[in-house]
């Protein structure tokens, strides 16, 4: 039940984001669900208040000018249009400047992209499982972007917006791209991937992609957010040295996810809430020795993982960090580390030793090794006289003093 509550908790906020997303772009909301038609059905768009369907365009108005929110056409090629004319009245044409979260039918292989379209966003529904989609092209005479391979890129290339996630067997990133946006490789069906060292910032782009390896950028400074959430073949990754936070959720339920390796002279400092959480086979994880903060949940569910050595230098271990890896039998606390929240260790049934170094930890809150056993038979090592050495004493462990 605790696992199915915090799964709920990080979807809500993936959740929120979206909806955060479409009041930013000023998409039209609604407020009551149209029972009897699905999304693609004419009639479910022409009952949504704010929404007009044109050719097969699903389409809404902003201050004059049209955005484009789904297709509904059977083609497999589709151009879009530079003006569209209201659904009511002929004589009014809108410029259309916007493709705002559009979802892609599974005939559409090919999109072609007028001059005057100014932004593409992407959300991570794009399209189905039999989705065929492989190509967006772009005018040239537009002035805010392009596309190169069927990729579509900023007009100056420095921004990758969004890759079509079939078609391809390799995507070869221009060295001049220093960023990928949001969702941009949501999907992904190719295997193998490099990311150019001259890209330094990645939104949350690898959602549900398929690959199985990656080679970072070497100039990260940030594993954003729900960046590999749902890649369930990616096997093993190297975190660059660069990375000084990887954040919340981001490599969520990668259940094919076996090791994770820093770049030697990692900078690491942080791993944020829930950032390993529902990796079910991760074995092997060493922690580099700059890391001082380790989130709530970062680690739970891991059930594969054995050992954890906690660097010298941490501050703080969060609350069910390491909630319900029932595999794990050893925990090493360095001197540093001051507190270890509540449920850290719940559920981790087989732990056999644990070790305290010093005598700087000073509080251990409630049920943080809770439900792991027979506590006699589990070693806990601590300085004699210590906080954590009454702390054992008084939880009934087998205790060593150190």
């Amino acid at each position: 039940m605790k696992e199915k509550l915090r799964k709920r908790g990080c979807l809500f906020c993936f959740i929120l984001c979206l909806s955060m997303s479409a009041r930013v772009y000023g998409a039209p909301t609604w407020t009551e669900e149209k029972k009897g038609y699905e999304e693609g059905d004419y009639r479910y768009w022409e009952e949504m208040e704010g929404y007009k369907v044109k050719d097969g365009l699903v389409y809404y108005v902003q201050e004059g000018e049209a955005v484009i929110r789904e297709i509904l056409l059977d083609d497999r090629e589709v151009h879009i249009p530079e003006r569209i004319e209201d659904d009511a009245d002929a004589s009014v044409e809108y410029p259309v400047v916007g493709m705002h979260n559009v979802y892609i039918p599974d005939s559409l292989e090919d999109l072609y992209l007028p001059k005057t379209v100014r932004k593409y966003d992407v959300n991570n529904n794009v399209s189905g499982k039999d989705c065929i989609f492989k190509n967006i092209f772009v005018e040239e005479e537009n002035g805010s972007l392009s596309s190169r391979d069927g990729i579509l890129y900023s007009k100056n290339g420095r921004e990758l917006i969004y890759c079509p996630p079939n078609g391809r067997k390799e995507v070869q990133i221009p060295r001049k791209v220093k960023k990928i946006k949001e969702y941009a490789f949501v999907g992904l069906k190719v295997k193998h991937l490099t990311i150019p060292d001259t890209v330094k910032e990645m939104e949350r782009c690898f959602i549900d992609s398929e690959i199985r390896t990656i080679r970072l950028s070497r100039s990260l400074k940030e594993i954003a957010w729900y960046t590999f959430h749902g890649c369930y073949y990616l096997k093993e990754i190297e975190i660059p040295a660069s990375v000084r936070k990887i954040a919340a959720c981001a490599f969520m339920s990668c259940t094919s996810l076996r090791k994770v390796t820093f770049e030697k002279g990692s900078r690491l400092e942080s791993i944020e809430e829930a950032a390993f959480i529902f990796d079910k086979r991760l074995k092997d994880v060493r922690l580099p020795g700059s890391l001082r903060e380790i989130g709530k949940d970062a680690f739970s569910g891991c059930h594969q993982l054995r050992s954890v050595r906690l660097p010298e230098g941490m501050k703080t271990l969060g609350s069910g960090s390491f909630f319900g890896c029932k595999k794990l039998r050893e925990v090493e606390i360095p001197k540093t580390l001051e507190q270890i929240g509540m449920e850290a260790f719940r559920w981790c049934k087989s732990l056999r030793k644990i070790t305290v170094h010093g005598s700087g930890l000073k509080e251990i809150q409630k049920r943080a090794f809770h439900d792991i056993g027979n506590k006699k038979k589990i070693t806990f090592a601590a300085q004699e006289n210590s906080y954590a050495y009454r702390y054992a004493k008084k939880q009934g462990f087998w205790l060593v003093a150190l």
